[in-house]
């Protein structure tokens, strides 16, 4: 990033700001939750992610760039354009351009390295873990390392296939690194299963693949992968099921299928204990044991769900709108969210990032800090 570059991205930020709540510095409850601050973004996405290094926040998502804010206070701090979903490991911000993998300075947006990588790193979610960026394109894994951008290993997950695939998401974790990868099986994509790897993380070399082929030709997963002590949970967005295989060695170990004929679970699970917490754009939120895949709750209160995750002692339900849902039960708690009047069309657009009882999301146009009850 260029110093006039970066010096427009500040400027940019004193302007911008964190807009005035009436009454007070925390808004009126909904089901218990309080709003803390809204400030408006300046990117057009539609799937975003949110990231945090414990004094920023960092959005972005789909080559729109990524924006930084104050966590605290929500003030815009810098924007960089045309990179894709952030990661970070509190020393640096990583994400991926059309054609490299990218570092930032957190405080300030300077682009600290970059690397030359194949095409597509813009549309995939990576991950960061002990000193390396796991970055992957559209049929390749590179580990960085990441306080230089040089490459350690890059691992092929698609050789022999007719159509190129897509990495969509990976999850490095303390054993391995864990991916979805979406394989079309025709020219247009619209017959396609998802591929599930394993890579070692010191080689890259595929331990194991889990294919998801079930019955509607249409099985994938974008949300990274959440890996458990024995078990990797799978959200197929396509075949619209959690799927839960094993850590070891990838054997399947359960399915929970939703109704046939919608789109599934975009985001991944979230997890509290033995349950596990998710909602599909059949328009549903459910809970699942983890173990058995037991069906514990499910509801179907409104739009496609985008989002669901605990925070304090209520669950947030993202469905375009924000909903306050009793985590034992799943029943709504009070109305929903009723955006301000004088912000139009708004829809929520992102995952929350939960840290105790404070969780944040982002729609179309603002990002949201919202105070959870305990």
């Amino acid at each position: 990033m260029s110093s006039g570059r970066a010096i427009t991205a500040l400027v940019f930020a004193a302007l911008a700001g964190c807009e005035d709540l009436p009454g007070s510095a925390v808004h009126e409850p909904y089901g218990g939750v309080q709003l803390v601050f809204r400030t408006p973004h300046n990117l057009s996405i539609s799937n975003t992610r949110i990231v945090s290094d414990g004094a920023r926040l960092f959005l972005g998502g789909a080559e729109s760039g990524i924006v930084a804010f104050d966590r605290a206070t929500g003030a815009q701090l810098w924007w960089v354009g045309h990179l894709g979903q952030p990661s970070t490991d509190g020393t640096r911000v990583y994400a991926g351009s059309a054609d490299s993998a990218r570092a930032y300075d957190p405080a300030t947006g300077s682009v600290l390295w970059a690397r030359a990588v194949a095409g597509g790193a813009a549309e995939h979610r990576g991950d960061v873990r002990d000193g390396v960026y796991y970055i992957g394109t559209d049929s390749l894994v590179y580990a960085l390392n990441a306080d230089s951008g040089t490459v350690r290993w890059v691992t092929s997950v698609a050789d022999g296939w007719e159509f190129t695939g897509r990495v969509r998401a990976l999850t490095a974790a303390d054993d391995a690194i864990y991916l979805c990868v979406l394989r079309p099986l025709n020219w247009n994509g619209a017959i396609r299963h998802g591929h599930v790897l394993r890579l070692n993380r010191v080689t890259g070399a595929v331990e194991w693949r889990y294919v998801m082929a079930f019955e509607t030709e249409y099985n994938f997963c974008i949300g990274e992968p959440v890996v458990l002590d024995t078990q990797v949970i799978l959200s197929d967005v396509g075949g619209n099921a959690t799927v839960a295989v094993e850590r070891s060695s990838g054997r399947f170990l359960w399915r929970r299928q939703g109704e046939f004929g919608w789109l599934g679970p975009w985001n991944a699970v979230s997890v509290r204990g033995d349950t596990l917490f998710g909602a599909s754009y059949q328009g549903t939120v459910f809970a699942i044991d983890r173990r058995s895949g037991a069906l514990i709750w499910e509801h179907q209160p409104a739009a496609a769900g985008r989002d669901a995750q605990p925070c304090g002692r209520i669950l947030l339900f993202n469905n375009f709108d924000l909903l306050v849902l009793d985590r034992a039960t799943g029943r709504q708690l009070g109305e929903r969210f009723e955006f301000p009047p004088n912000v139009a069309d708004e829809f929520l657009t992102s995952a929350f990032y939960v840290s105790g009882r404070d969780a944040w999301v982002a729609g179309n146009t603002h990002v949201y800090q919202f105070r959870c009850p305990t």
